[in-house]
């Protein structure tokens, strides 16, 4: 099915959405024959990655035009989009959205994704200094305690800018690190912790490029649904500040002991291995939260 936009031009489909079906078909849940199924994804983009022009519109009406679509029940959509909640009528569908926000997420319904990785994190896993490259990654010397760089898209990064100190707190935006001075592969391989602060969105890049480097995340962002939270503790292997606390984090992280930051970083890297990989993995774990919820394991 194509979506036209008002302006006569068709919506694109995404990389991201490519992925997730490549992802889908060749999950063990995967059955080719509809009658088969009990849960439907739609073969149309609706991630929304580009929301241009009147495309959530034209999504939902798309969407309300499927053969078995029924007002949605038993559909399962996929959503990666800044925004907190989805912009477009569900229905009765689930949703498995990248940065939800609590109160647009029914719980034990919908479900939060992980976002993607990037390019760069495919190489790190072939480097030794990788957090994953055995007992020497787990026991790296780190240069920094907590870095982060990035654009300042928020105020809260406006903020955080404070705890920077030039030594082992690195906060660079990376506008102004023209020179590269703060190289963002050298910082996320030898950083003991990562900072991941929301943007635009709640959610941030960083955080799946974290895990994949093996730095703790140190999550900031009040009200945001963290990935697969359903059967996964997050506790185990990052640590969560509240947003009002953040000029604390030097303190928090320095209170952690080795030992403790390397159990951190062991259940980090059994959730990285399972679960928060790539997007096969983030899709197989969507699969089977929604296949443990309807066979009730």
């Amino acid at each position: 099915i194509e979506v036209q936009l008002i302006n006569g031009k068709t919506l694109k489909t995404s990389k991201y959405f490519k992925a997730l079906l490549e992802a889908i078909r060749s999950s063990p849940f995967y059955v080719e024959n509809v009658d088969d199924a009990c849960l439907l994804v739609p073969n149309i983009d609706h991630t929304l990655v580009n929301s241009e022009m009147d495309a959530p519109f034209r999504i939902a009406r798309a969407l309300r035009n499927l053969k078995y679509w029924n007002g949605g029940l038993n559909h399962l959509l996929f959503n990666k989009h800044d925004d907190p909640n989805v912009q477009f009528d569900t229905g009765l569908a689930m949703v498995a959205k990248v940065g939800f926000s609590w109160p647009y997420y029914r719980p034990n319904f919908d479900i939060s994704m992980m976002p993607p990785t990037g390019w760069a994190a495919k190489e790190w896993r072939n480097k030794s200094l990788c957090g994953w490259a055995g007992n020497e990654g787990l026991n790296r010397r780190n240069k920094y305690l907590l870095t982060f760089k990035g654009r300042l898209t928020s105020a809260i990064r406006h903020v955080a800018m404070r705890l920077h100190n030039g030594k082992d707190i690195i906060f660079a935006h990376s506008r102004w690190d023209y020179r590269n001075k703060f190289d963002y592969d050298d910082m996320m391989l030898h950083s003991e912790f990562a900072l991941i602060i929301r943007g635009n969105g709640l959610y941030s890049y960083r955080l799946a490029e974290a895990i994949a480097a093996g730095a703790i995340p140190v999550i900031v962002a009040d009200h945001y649904v963290l990935p697969f939270q359903s059967f996964l503790n997050w506790k185990d292997f990052a640590v969560l500040i509240p947003e009002h606390e953040m000029l604390d984090i030097p303190n928090i992280l320095k209170s952690i002991s080795k030992e403790q930051r390397k159990i951190l970083r062991c259940n980090l890297f059994k959730a990285w291995k399972h679960h928060l990989r790539d997007i096969t993995h983030h899709v197989n774990s969507a699969l089977e939260i929604v296949s443990r919820r309807i066979y009730g394991f």
